[in-house]
């Protein structure tokens, strides 16, 4: 049986993943770094988006 809580457990891992990439982008020292987070940053915003095109409704807490 699928966990009904799972889409929303995806989106949430999502979210972290562009908060994440944003902390890389800060902290990155040269132009080379800042392209690898670029990627990085726009990896992570294709999943948000690929999340919400799988299940439009929003987010819930986890709690």
């Amino acid at each position: 049986m699928s966990d009904p809580r799972r889409p929303n457990k995806l989106k949430w891992c999502t979210w972290v993943a562009v908060y994440c990439s944003f902390i890389s982008f800060a902290n990155s020292q040269s132009s080379e770094d800042m392209k690898k987070m670029m990627r990085s940053f726009m990896l992570s915003i294709s999943a948000v988006v690929t999340s919400y095109l799988q299940n439009p409704q929003p987010m819930m807490p986890p709690w």
